[in-house]
């Protein structure tokens, strides 16, 4: 355990790894698994960059419109009971409205009228956060998707090589690398600067890898997340923050919700539909009281799919 387990624990969840409950660990080793009981895995061509330029496609025409660069300052009802959110611009109201920012901001948003007609939220779930170095390679750097890098002597968690699985037509010619350090937003690490981040990590990584050499590296970008993985812990069930937070009008859908199936896109395709069946979208349209959460609902089949979803996943 101290060898391999604890390493890799403490690089994921810190100093809080010994809160993680046993069936977070379960559903992290099955994810991957098929019906053969095989690992399976793979990749979007053009990246998830595709996936968010064809959501912006479609919702704009349907007639949706997108705002970038509008902090919302606060979410409440205003005296007639409508949902209101205000930006700098100033406050519009909405007939609904789905909230996906993680639980704690939430709770710096809401306002003192929308907070008394919710269910109380779990606040004693903390997040952590990652910090990514990308790089583009002019040759490969390894033949493995995954490296683990978890001792303490190395500034990152592991070396993730996605081109190892991907064709090279799809990415470009290029080999891409991924060096990522989980770490709490708190963490004087996760504020270091771009080029501090690149002066110990690159040299780090020749380390390693003494073959890499300065002119390989075509590039380098540094990505930042505060809120990626929650700190789950036993019971947290129980703690799972409900779907609905005001009657027929405000909404979640986070990667808290998620548990226990694992942080990741198809989880939250999985928490969109949970969040869509509670609105009264999907097939699951019955009236439930507010609070209640997904956990509680039978399996119910996606919208425009012929199959319902996973009994693990609906009943968790």
């Amino acid at each position: 355990f101290a060898k391999f387990w604890q390493p890799m624990l403490e690089a994921k969840f810190g100093d809080r790894y010994h809160d993680v409950p046993a069936l977070w660990f379960w559903t992290r080793f099955n994810r991957e698994k098929g019906e053969s009981k095989g690992e399976c895995k793979g990749y979007i061509k053009g990246g998830y960059k595709h996936i968010t330029d064809t959501f912006v496609r479609v919702l704009r025409a349907l007639g949706g419109e997108i705002r970038l660069n509008s902090t919302v300052q606060a979410v409440d009802l205003d005296a007639d009971g409508r949902t209101t959110v205000t930006t700098a611009s100033g406050s519009e109201t909405f007939d609904q409205l789905v909230m996906t920012l993680p639980t704690p901001q939430v709770e710096k948003l809401v306002g003192p009228a929308m907070r008394r007609e919710m269910p109380p939220l779990d606040t004693t779930t903390d997040y952590q956060g990652v910090i990514n170095c990308l790089l583009f390679l002019k040759k490969p750097l390894t033949p493995h998707y995954w490296v683990a890098t978890p001792e303490s002597e190395h500034p990152f968690d592991g070396v993730v090589e996605t081109s190892t699985l991907t064709n090279t037509a799809d990415r470009g010619h290029r080999h891409v690398v991924y060096l990522t350090k989980y770490l709490h937003r708190a963490d004087e690490r996760f504020s270091a600067s771009d080029e501090c981040i690149r002066a110990y990590w690159i040299p780090a990584l020749q380390k390693l890898f003494p073959q890499l050499q300065d002119s390989d590296i075509e590039t380098t970008q540094i990505f930042r997340a505060p809120f990626v993985e929650p700190i789950y812990k036993l019971g947290q069930m129980q703690l799972r923050p409900p779907e609905e937070l005001v009657r027929g009008k405000v909404y979640m859908a986070n990667t808290a919700q998620v548990y226990p199936v694992v942080t990741s896109w198809n989880g939250s395709v999985i928490q969109a539909e949970r969040t869509l069946a509670v609105m009264g979208v999907g097939a699951q349209s019955e009236s439930m009281p507010v609070g209640t959460r997904t956990a509680e609902l039978k399996p119910y089949r996606p919208l425009g799919s012929a199959q319902p979803l996973r009994p693990a996943v609906a009943k968790v």
